[in-house]
């Protein structure tokens, strides 16, 4: 299988003439790319927490997205957690957040690192000392990227708007024992994950907003595909934003598990969680 803990640094001039081809994209389907820039922080987490009775011992499949998604599952008990992502700048934001939470032994000191993290633009890392703090415990070829690409593209969102989770300080101790090292991480769009899982299945997999952000004739493929990835009576967690393709991916879900097999948790901030559970 290809999956790797540790995921060759792109080149940079590589990755700054991919992100000008991403800013001037005309295409509202095609420009998701290994250089596309990803969220600092989740903005579904009371979805996540939602799936929090159902992890527990189980062998999971996530997409990356902000790398709070495998965080959690390996705080609510996971067994094992593997994880994929289309973007390259996904697993460096894991690497981050890891390296945050060996450095800062509070939970405090964390939230304050993620919201620096969130506000700071790209060009101004070098000059924040709570980040660079956390520079320090990367691995050196890591750090060099982050320092040299993020003057020149932008790798991260920043918004205006950070609507952080908190943690106890008991669930954030925790969390500092239990996630010492890299998750293994595949490099892949979804579209192609089959063939670098290599027919390995699990008992939960959880797509973030993904179908959000395919072409709609492409929904009813991928969940095809991803039905695949599942054990018996494995479950499938798939958050979409309440936009107008809702109705194409339920009825994609309809048509690849069945009506009856969906269960629909409550609206939350504008995103909808459906739990689908193979036979």
């Amino acid at each position: 299988m290809n999956i790797n803990y540790d995921i060759p640094v792109p080149n940079i001039e590589e990755a700054l003439e991919e992100m000008w081809r991403l800013n001037i994209s005309s295409d509202d389907y095609g420009f998701y790319s290994e250089y596309y820039p990803c969220l600092t922080t989740t903005n579904e987490y009371e979805q996540i927490m939602q799936t929090k009775k159902h992890i527990k011992d189980q062998n999971v499949l996530t997409v990356l997205g902000s790398g709070e998604q495998p965080l959690f599952f390996k705080l609510f008990g996971a067994k094992n957690v593997i994880t994929f992502d289309i973007s390259y700048n996904s697993y460096l934001m894991t690497q981050l957040k890891i390296a945050a939470i060996k450095t800062y032994d509070k939970s405090e000191d964390y939230f304050r690192f993620l919201n620096d993290l969130h506000h700071t633009e790209d060009t101004y890392f070098l000059k924040n000392k709570r980040i660079n703090r956390v520079f320090d415990n990367l691995k050196e070829e890591h750090k060099n990227y982050l320092c040299k690409a993020s003057q020149k593209v932008e790798m991260f969102y920043t918004k205006t708007c950070c609507d952080l989770y908190k943690l106890s300080e008991t669930d954030y101790s925790k969390l500092r024992e239990i996630v010492k090292t890299p998750f293994p991480f595949i490099l892949s769009d979804i579209k192609n994950l089959d063939e670098k899982l290599d027919g390995q299945k699990f008992d939960v997999v959880y797509i973030s907003n993904i179908c959000s952000y395919l072409h709609p004739y492409d929904i009813r493929p991928v969940l095809n595909k991803t039905k695949e990835f599942l054990k018996p009576n494995g479950k499938l967690f798939l958050v979409t934003a309440g936009d107008y393709k809702f109705d194409t991916i339920t009825n994609a879900l309809d048509h690849t598990f069945g009506l009856s097999s969906l269960q629909f948790f409550p609206e939350k901030k504008g995103f909808n969680l459906i739990m689908v559970q193979t036979k």
